[in-house]
């Protein structure tokens, strides 16, 4: 029996799962098993945690025994440490550790959030720090007749957040509100061509969220409830909201594997760990790079999806004791969906010189379609 083990389970990981079991169907359970490991029970949708600010209800956990089968195992608990040579990791378990063997292993750890200490306000990371920044605006609409936001951080995360919190304070009958977007850059979406930004920026307007480019936010005094700003005077602020992006998983280290300076995992071409024959690695943690086109990848769920498919392919021939002739490609094209509340999304796809951008129906049902269909959701 061989054994292959999938250490996380965010996009990469239940994907790169989905892909095995269809290369391996009638095999899972006979010659083949596949172990999906992770901390917590379940997989996290993190790219709709923005809604939980607004929707109590949502619920963005799916139980990771879910995705099993016959033939495929879930067990819960920490990698504490990879043996390379024995072909063993320990796991550290609700009741104890354990050590479970492998022919190959794939890490899928993703990433960590950038660290604000001592900046005030709140990083939108979890479901706790989103019901925080609800309770946050609840109680400042409870005390006065307007509510000052602001978001600092015009990523995607950053776009979809300060849209969901205007059109629901849009909502919110005799509430005067402003919501501000602060972006450290000239345009919104700068890979985009301007009139692409421009048409986005207009869309955010509709929506009720204000734009400020090229201003970089040093702090947030909750008791005084005042932004300070580089290189610019200070302004009134009710609640703010830090999306500051992602980086490689911060643990990473305690695994003593090789690492780039940014702490992402150094990988070859075909995935595999450098200086490893059958530990892979894919998604946010990892450095995968396209090195024909010497790109490396975006720290995105359809990226990280799409090396899945990959990598199963390259798995298989490995297994199989056969030649890999197959390397990273950079995602095919340009694709951005991004949520502008419940009623309206853009769309922003790039493909052979053409620009296309979608609003409106199309692109809500594209953007619903790319959620679903990350957390393969049915």
């Amino acid at each position: 029996m061989k054994n292959i083990v999938i250490v996380g389970g965010g996009y990469a990981g239940i994907n790169l799962l989905h892909q095995l079991k269809k290369i391996y169907d009638k095999q899972l359970g006979k010659t083949v098993s596949i172990i999906l490991i992770d901390k917590h029970a379940f997989h996290f949708r993190k790219v709709l945690l923005f809604k939980r600010i607004v929707q109590q209800d949502i619920d963005l956990s799916i139980p990771l025994t879910n995705y099993t089968r016959e033939g495929v195992t879930f067990l819960q608990g920490e990698v504490v440490e990879i043996n390379k040579e024995e072909n063993y990791l320990i796991l550290d378990g609700q009741n104890q550790r354990e050590k479970v063997r492998y022919d190959q292993l794939v890490l899928t750890l993703g990433s960590s959030y950038h660290s604000i200490s001592g900046k005030g306000g709140m990083i939108l990371k979890d479901t706790e720090t989103a019901e925080r920044i609800r309770a946050q605006i609840t109680q400042s609409l409870a005390d006065q007749a307007k509510v000052r936001v602001a978001v600092v951080g015009a990523g995607i995360t950053g776009i979809e957040t300060a849209a969901e919190i205007a059109t629901w304070l849009n909502s919110q009958v005799g509430v005067q509100n402003e919501v501000i977007l602060f972006n450290s850059e000239k345009r919104l979406l700068s890979m985009a061509p301007k009139k692409v930004s421009k048409k986005l920026e207009e869309k955010l307007n509709m929506v009720g969220v204000k734009v400020v480019h090229q201003c970089r936010v040093e702090s947030y005094d909750e008791d005084k409830r005042i932004l300070s700003l580089v290189n610019d005077d200070p302004i009134p602020i009710d609640v703010c909201v830090w999306t500051t992006g992602i980086k490689a998983n911060s643990g990473l280290h305690k695994l003593h594997l090789p690492q780039e300076s940014n702490g992402q995992l150094t990988i070859e071409a075909d995935y595999r760990l450098q200086g490893s024959h059958n530990i892979y690695a894919i998604g946010d943690c990892a450095k995968v790079k396209d090195f024909k086109m010497n790109k490396c990848d975006n720290m995105t769920c359809k990226e990280a999806i799409y090396q899945a498919g990959r990598l199963s392919k390259v798995m298989k021939r490995h297994l199989e004791g056969k030649p890999n002739h197959s390397s990273h490609k950079t995602y095919p094209i340009n694709l951005f969906c991004i949520s502008l509340g419940e009623e309206e999304a853009f769309v922003w796809m790039k493909k052979w010189n053409m620009n296309i951008v979608l609003t409106s129906g199309l692109a809500r049902y594209l953007r619903k379609y790319t959620w679903d269909s990350a957390s393969l959701v049915q």
